[in-house]
C-alpha cells in the first residue's frame, strides 16, 4: 500500500498525462482498477490537497503500466488482467478482444428479444472471445442452454486438450460408477460417448492403470506450488490485504529444483496472488515481513508501507490471546479426571487435536509477532 498527499497525487498525474491529456480518462480507471482509487477519491483529492490518499499500488508499479500502455499501445485491461463490464468483471488476455460499446448494444438487443418471462430455449454465442456476450446472456437468462464458442487458436488456447482429458476422465468414471449406479451412468456414459443402443456400458472393460503415464517428480513439484501459493494467501489474509492490494512475495529454499519450479511458475504465482512482485531467493533479506513455512520452503511477504503495523500488531495479539485462553479451557478439561477417564475416547481424542491445533495457532500468532518486532 502507498500513501501520499492529494498535492503529490495530482503531481504525479500531471507528469504523466504531459504531452497527452486526451488520455486522462484512461490513466483514472487504470488508478481504480489497480490501485483502487475510486473516482470520487480522485475527485476529493483536489478539494483537499493536504489529505492522505491511500493507493493498493506502488506509483512506481503505476507508472511502468502506464509507460508500457502509452509507448507499445498495449490496452490497459491486457497489462492488468481485468476487464469491469456491466455488472461483474472479465479476466482478459491479448488473446480476446475487450468488450465495446457495441457490445454493449448486441447484449442490449438480444434481450430485448425475448420477454423476461419468455427466455429462449438455447442460444449461442459464436465467436465469444472474453466469454463476455456468453456471461451476460447467461446471467439474464439462468434457465436457458448457451454455447460459447470459439475457432481462435489463441483464444482456446490448451482448450482442446483439457476437453479430451475431461471427456476420457468421465467416460472412464462412469465405468466404475455403473456398478453401484447403473441406470444413471449408462445414460451418462451414452450420451457423452454418442455410442449406438446396441452397445452396453456393463460390457465394457474396467479402466486400467496406465503406469507410463505417471509422474511422480511432476506430481510433487504442482503440490509444492499449490502450497506456496495457498501460504501467500493465508499471509495476506493475516496481514490483512485487500483482494485487489499488489504486494511483493519472496521465496526462500536451498533446495535448486523447488526453485526452478518457483521461477518457472512466477508468472501464475503473480496472478493467482496478486503479487506486485516475485523474488526466489536462497537466503532470506532483512526486513519486515510475515513469514510462513511449507516443507523446504519459507515464504516471505513484506508488509513495510503496505499494512499498519500497530493495528496488525493488535490483531496477531487478540489471536494469540483467544489462543492461550482456549489452550487453558481444554487443558483444564483434560486435566479433569472425570472427564478423561469416563467420558467417550473419541470425546476425548476431538478434545486433545483442538488443544494441538490451538497450540500451533498461539505458536504462530507468537512467531509473526516477533517477526514484526
Amino acid at each position: 500500500m502507498t500513501c501520499l498527499s492529494g498535492s503529490e497525487l495530482q503531481l504525479w498525474r500531471r507528469e504523466q498525462l504531459l504531452g497527452q491529456q486526451d488520455q486522462a480518462a484512461a490513466l483514472d480507471w487504470l488508478l481504480e482498477l489497480e490501485a483502487g482509487l475510486l473516482w470520487r477519491e480522485l475527485q476529493a483529492s483536489y478539494l483537499h490537497p493536504e489529505a492522505p490518499v491511500q493507493l493498493d499500488c506502488s506509483l512506481q508499479r503505476l507508472e511502468q503500466i502506464w509507460q508500457q500502455h502509452c509507448q507499445q499501445q498495449v490496452p490497459l485491461q491486457h497489462l492488468v488482467g481485468r476487464c469491469p463490464w456491466r455488472d461483474f468483471e472479465l479476466e482478459v488476455s491479448p488473446a480476446v478482444l475487450i468488450p465495446r460499446q457495441e457490445t454493449e448494444l448486441l447484449v442490449e438487443l438480444a434481450m430485448g428479444c425475448f420477454e423476461a418471462s419468455d427466455a429462449p430455449q438455447r442460444w449461442a454465442d459464436l465467436g465469444t472471445g472474453s466469454g463476455c456476450l456468453a456471461v451476460a446472456l447467461a446471467r439474464h437468462w439462468p434457465s436457458s442452454c448457451g454455447w460459447a464458442v470459439d475457432c481462435s487458436a489463441e483464444a482456446l488456447a490448451d482448450q482442446r486438450t483439457a476437453r479430451q482429458v475431461l471427456a476420457q476422465v468421465m467416460e472412464e468414471l462412469q465405468r466404475m460408477l455403473h456398478p453401484l449406479m447403473p441406470h444413471l451412468s449408462e445414460e451418462l456414459w451414452h450420451a457423452l460417448t454418442g455410442a449406438d443402443d446396441a452397445t452396453y456400458l456393463a460390457l465394457q472393460s474396467w479402466p486400467e492403470l496406465n503406469e507410463a503415464a505417471l509422474d511422480e517428480a511432476l506430481e510433487r513439484s504442482f503440490t509444492e506450488l499449490f502450497e506456496a501459493i495457498r501460504v501467500v494467501r493465508n499471509l495476506r489474509a493475516v496481514a490483512g490485504l485487500k483482494p485487489s492490494q499488489a504486494a511483493p512475495v519472496r521465496f526462500i529454499t536451498t533446495r535448486s529444483d523447488l526453485a526452478e519450479s518457483l521461477r518457472r511458475a512466477s508468472v501464475d504465482i503473480a496472478a493467482l496472488t496478486r503479487a506486485e512482485s516475485v523474488e526466489v531467493l536462497a537466503d532470506a533479506p532483512a526486513g519486515r515481513a510475515l513469514a510462513g513455512v511449507s516443507g523446504e520452503l519459507q515464504v516471505l511477504l513484506p508488509i513495510d508501507g503496505l499494512v499498519d503495523l500497530e493495528a496488525l500488531k493488535g490483531r496477531l495479539s487478540k489471536d494469540l490471546s483467544k489462543a492461550e485462553k482456549e489452550i487453558a479451557g481444554l487443558q483444564k478439561r483434560l486435566d479433569n479426571p472425570n472427564f478423561a477417564d469416563k467420558a467417550p475416547a473419541a470425546v476425548v481424542a476431538e478434545c486433545r487435536a483442538n488443544l494441538a491445533e490451538a497450540e500451533t495457532q498461539a505458536q504462530l500468532a507468537r512467531q509473526r509477532l516477533a517477526d514484526l518486532s
